[in-house]
């Protein structure tokens, strides 16, 4: 008898579990969907402008040349948006706990004067060293760290520049650096551009989402 009232407890509790469950992901959905469709507020218009930014490489072109622009921006603003989706869940589960948003806030702070300007120096320093022009800033391409034997002959015998080196193989990387070495920079200059997004767009995210959803309490107070 007891073990049947423990099971029907155990499996009431588990039921009203997975109810509040599914009650917060749609209490999520439903604040998210209400922030994507407002453009009254400061905070809605500036968190919908940073899922649109990394749109902004069409026009500075700063980001890695590879796999390719457009796929370097589409999965930018991929992060952008489920980061900021993130945040609200976060932030509509812990509004009431100081010590989180306490933990919270003093991250962003580090975040903001450490790890981002850390994230942006490293990146910095790869764009500058193993990013080539061919022929120009738009149209650029990962170098690698180790020459192909052809390559390094014309380099030690012709005293040509890797632009000339790249434009004399038909703007091809493959010819000019060894696979692997090509290969690894690529993944590490995207994984580094990556990292920096994600640095950025979590910052943005938290300020965003809570500023939105104190906002919407102030106003339905």
């Amino acid at each position: 008898m007891s073990e049947n009232l423990g099971k029907s407890s155990s499996g009431a509790e588990n039921q009203l579990a997975s109810e509040k469950s599914t009650e917060d992901k749609k209490n999520v959905w439903k604040e998210f969907r209400l922030f994507l469709t407002d453009f009254q507020s400061g905070a809605a218009i500036v968190g919908k402008l940073s899922i649109a930014a990394p749109l902004i490489d069409f026009v500075v072109n700063i980001g890695p040349p590879w796999p390719s622009r457009v796929t370097v921006t589409f999965l930018s603003a991929m992060v952008q948006f489920l980061l900021l989706l993130f945040a609200f869940e976060f932030w509509l589960h812990h509004e009431t706990d100081t010590e989180k948003l306490k933990r919270v806030r003093l991250m962003l702070r580090r975040a903001i004067t450490i790890v981002l300007p850390l994230l942006l120096l490293i990146y910095l320093f790869l764009f500058s060293n193993f990013i080539r022009e061919e022929p120009d800033m738009w149209h650029r391409e990962v170098a690698g760290w180790k020459y192909t034997e052809k390559a390094e002959k014309l380099l030690e015998t012709n005293n040509v520049s890797e632009k000339e080196l790249l434009s004399y193989f038909g703007g091809d990387p493959t010819k000019v650096w060894v696979a692997s070495s090509l290969n690894t920079m690529r993944v590490i200059v995207l994984f580094s551009w990556l990292l920096l997004v994600v640095g950025l767009a979590s910052v943005i995210a938290l300020f965003v989402s809570i500023q939105w959803l104190r906002q919407q309490d102030h106003d339905s107070s």
